[in-house]
């Protein structure tokens, strides 16, 4: 963590005094950049890196969910059991529901902490605002299954009254610590993005401080907000190192799941419910796409 947090504050000092604006009063339009003839080596690098980063897995995932055991593929070996045994299988169900509502409370939950904290420490003059953009660092400071255990000392501690170890509670507010950081990550590069013009102008204008934020920072930063969301839903949905150590029996997640049909020799199944996570993240980068493009042309 303290040489992390080194990094952050070497980062912080080589951007110190640099302007990232890019939205302000005047028109701007981006510009293409020609590659020349390095366009076709960057189109083959990028051919090749979708190729070993998604083919390959993702075919991997396809043709073992189909086979009766993974890894032999022979005609004669082509089955559907597997697909019957997750969609019949109630700790898969109870898993999706889980998953499913941490993902959809967890990441908007963040993404609202996120966008107050970037808000704070990029357009404000207030003096603790760089130590709550440190401090929202330090998640991304230490793996996963240290935050995890900090979290299980910490609710075994709590006071009997609140039984929140085991619950669905506590995996959420440990999704929330995980996803601060990317979330405010997000945020902030769009709030630095904004011309401080724009608020100004808006104030002189008459327009009050809630207005303002309405009708100029929140519309041109929600983008970044929408694309941060969905991030922080994938984030949720395959993080492990924490939900091992806090879930239990009723509050299973979908990672959880897999890796308890892992451990039980089912590489099969865990295939089916890899190729239904994916399904679950490209509808929701389909929905994320269309209410984006709908907006803008809206606007």
């Amino acid at each position: 963590m303290a040489l992390l947090f080194l990094i952050v504050l070497l980062q912080r000092r080589m951007l110190r005094g640099r302007s990232f604006q890019t939205i302000t009063g005047k028109g701007y339009s981006p510009s293409v950049m020609k590659l020349g003839a390095w366009r076709w080596a960057t189109f083959s690098f990028c051919v090749l890196f979708f190729v070993v980063t998604v083919v390959l897995p993702v075919g991997q995932l396809v043709i073992g969910s189909f086979f009766k055991f993974f890894g032999f593929y022979q005609w004669d070996m082509l089955t559907l059991e597997h697909y019957q045994a997750v969609f019949g299988s109630s700790e898969f169900w109870r898993g999706f529901s889980n998953t499913m509502f941490l993902g959809l409370v967890g990441a908007t939950l963040t993404m609202l902490l996120g966008a107050t904290v970037a808000y704070v420490s990029v357009r404000t003059k207030w003096r603790g605002r760089l130590l709550i953009d440190s401090m929202a660092w330090l998640p991304w400071m230490m793996p996963g299954i240290v935050l995890g255990v900090g979290f299980l000392w910490g609710f075994a501690l709590l006071p009997h009254a609140i039984p929140i170890y085991g619950t669905i509670w506590a995996l959420l507010l440990a999704y929330i610590s995980l996803g601060t950081p990317l979330s405010v990550r997000a945020m902030s590069s769009a709030y630095a993005q904004l011309s401080f013009d724009l608020e100004e102008c808006s104030r002189v204008h008459g327009a009050s401080w809630l207005q303002t934020m309405r009708r100029i920072v929140l519309a041109l930063a929600w983008p970044s907000f929408a694309v941060g969301w969905v991030l922080v839903f994938f984030g949720i949905m395959r993080e492990l190192s924490a939900s091992v150590l806090l879930y239990s029996v009723g509050s299973e997640v979908l990672s959880v799941v897999l890796l308890k049909l892992w451990a039980n020799g089912n590489a099969e199944q865990v295939s089916v419910i890899g190729l239904i996570m994916m399904v679950l993240v490209i509808v929701f980068r389909w929905v994320q796409l269309k209410f984006i493009s709908s907006r803008i042309g809206g606007m």
